[in-house]
């Protein structure tokens, strides 16, 4: 049976009344919806070269190739990629210490494995057809109406909804980081990126990984580093990525993540000067 995305749901009412705002607030008067997040956007405009999707099953580390001589500049740093590798687990990447494995919200005896509650939508959409309809063609209903069969609904979405296993992949790059200002600079080494991208879709990576950290990895600074004129760090910076995910493209770097003209995402693959494509 085909399972649509999954959501973290507190409440399966307090969710559906969340949906049913969000789809009458971003739904112009056209009946067309905007971005669904920040997160995840479409730009139809944006196209590149498919690549084969990775299977862990090949090999349990992978190796990119060609990062090397690729540096990003930006605000007075300069960002180096030295090598990029991509693990089953975390454990059997070269160097791996557990302490510098960033733990919050991050399941601590098998950082390989995750639970997320995932709701069947087929199935509910099977038998909640005005439930469909409403969320394809939400300008057909009030918005008594839609609270109305959001309510209905209620009871067919809980019956759909589960807990999972996901199992992750690691992804650790080693980098170069220097500070080429004049003055103390506060690095905040999590506004590294790591972007998965699927045709004109991408989606962003948080970093769980960072082998120099000055702070416990329960702090919430864990990622910060205070860099010294001229200084150079040479580190590694990790992510996990759910092996079954669509998205098969990665990107990485310092993106800006908000575009200034118009305050929606930017699209972090069409900046060639602050990202660069991983080849495995």
């Amino acid at each position: 049976m085909k399972k649509k995305a999954l959501f973290i749901f507190g409440g399966i009412s307090t969710v559906l009344f969340i949906a049913l705002m969000f789809v009458i607030v971003n739904t112009d008067q056209d009946g067309k919806k905007e971005s669904d997040s920040y997160g995840s956007f479409a730009d139809t405009e944006t196209s590149a070269n498919e690549t084969v999707p990775y299977s862990s099953e090949e090999a349990s580390v992978e190796t990119a190739v060609g990062l090397e001589q690729y540096v990003i500049s930006k605000d007075g740093l300069e960002l180096q990629i030295l090598s990029c590798e991509r693990c089953d687990t975390p454990e059997i990447y070269d160097g791996y210490q557990d302490e510098f494995m960033f733990y919050t919200d991050f399941p601590e005896m098998e950082p390989d494995v995750y639970y997320e509650t995932e709701i069947d939508y087929d199935s509910v959409y099977r038998e909640a057809p005005r439930y469909r309809d409403m969320e394809q063609n939400p300008d057909r209903y009030s918005i008594d109406e839609q609270i109305a069969i959001m309510q209905e609904t209620e009871r067919i979405v809980e019956k759909h909804t589960h807990d999972v296993e996901i199992h992750y992949d690691f992804i650790f790059l080693t980098c170069r980081l220097t500070n080429t200002l004049e003055e103390n600079y506060e690095a905040g080494i999590n506004l590294q990126t790591l972007i998965q991208c699927e045709g004109a879709e991408w989606d962003t990576r948080e970093s769980c990984y960072f082998n120099k950290a000055q702070k416990k990895n329960t702090d919430m600074n864990f990622f910060m580093y205070w860099m010294e004129p001229g200084e150079s760090l040479e580190y590694t910076i990790g992510f996990r990525v759910r092996e079954s995910d669509p998205y098969n493209r990665f990107y990485f770097g310092i993106p800006d993540t908000i575009c200034d003209d118009d305050g929606y995402p930017q699209n972090p693959i069409e900046q060639t000067m602050y990202v660069k494509q991983i080849t495995w």
